[in-house]
């Protein structure tokens, strides 16, 4: 990608977590951080959440709630997407774990107390940001297949998440993102 298409990071580590600092440069400057931490989930490698989030200077903290309209969605997303081969450069039996912050059930009480649209009992705005990774992953599976290999996460009747082979065109509610031997 040109860094047209897409912000240039800085990195560090810390605590065992590796994270990616950003300037998105639209309506206004807003400092952006994709940390991917350690979780404790059982599986074949370790596995590492993809979190994204905006930095707030004046709290000093994150919040991954936040949508900040800066008119360059593409181009942050681009960014995020940039980072996940130098997470699998420092480690590469690890697993990328991706969530959006707007797919778990307390995002839509949050939500309704805000809600411009009106919704009732479904929230348009629920799972968009997992949707965007996704589309993405569909249109361009053929490619990425070539060096990773996807699951896609549902929830079971009893609401266990279920990992399984990524199908292009079905909707999931996360991804499991990891390195080709």
């Amino acid at each position: 990608m040109s860094n047209t298409n897409h912000y240039l990071v800085d990195s560090k580590f810390e605590e065992g977590k590796l994270k990616y600092h950003f300037e998105s440069v639209g309506k206004t400057k807003v400092i952006k951080v994709i940390d991917y931490s350690p979780l404790n989930i059982e599986y074949t490698k370790p596995v590492y959440n993809l979190g994204f989030a905006d930095y707030d200077n004046e709290r000093g903290e994150l919040s991954d709630k936040s949508v900040s309209n800066n008119g360059d969605t593409y181009k942050v997303f681009n960014t995020v997407l940039t980072t996940i081969p130098l997470f699998f450069e420092e480690k590469p039996d690890g697993v990328i774990l991706v969530q959006g912050s707007d797919s778990d059930s307390a995002y839509f009480d949050v939500c309704m107390l805000s809600c411009q649209r009106k919704c009732t009992d479904k929230c348009r705005k629920v799972g968009r940001r997992i949707k965007l990774y996704c589309r993405f992953i569909n249109k361009y599976y053929s490619i990425l297949n070539n060096d990773y290999v996807f699951k896609g996460g549902v929830q079971n009747n009893e609401g266990e998440m279920v990992m399984e082979d990524y199908q292009i065109g079905r909707f999931y509610s996360s991804i499991f993102v990891y390195k080709r031997k």
